[in-house]
């Protein structure tokens, strides 16, 4: 994944994780792993080397955050993404109809061109 990431090559990864209400984030006073619990916050590990990276709660998500996961992996300087997603989402049922939908227009990124010509035109007199 980090040769993706400098290289920019675009990639989706997709973890499964424990029930959401087990994760160290619902009971970071608990050491699951004492417990037996196989949980790991895989997202705060992997995100320095991705363009994005989440643990999707609600199952009416999962539609929005994959569209975005496809959008940045592929948009801009591509490089690799992540989704974690429990098992509790993984196995929750759902109504197509009322998924989120995702507008790449949300992450669009704009500048103002002609401020940025002058200010590369002043950097490069200089």
């Amino acid at each position: 994944m980090i040769g993706q990431w400098l290289d920019s090559i675009p990639a989706i990864y997709i973890s499964g994780q424990v029930k959401q209400e087990t994760t160290i984030a619902a009971c970071p006073e608990l050491h699951l792993r004492q417990l037996g619990d196989q949980e790991i916050n895989i997202v705060d590990i992997v995100r320095p080397v991705t363009k994005y990276a989440l643990m999707v709660r609600e199952p009416k998500a999962i539609h929005y955050h994959l569209s975005k996961a496809m959008y940045l992996a592929t948009h801009g300087r591509p490089g690799p993404v992540w989704l974690d997603i429990p098992l509790d989402v993984q196995s929750a049922m759902i109504d197509e109809n009322t998924l989120q939908q995702y507008d790449p227009n949300e992450d669009e990124i704009s500048f103002n061109t002609n401020l940025l010509v002058s200010r590369l035109k002043r950097l490069y007199k200089n």
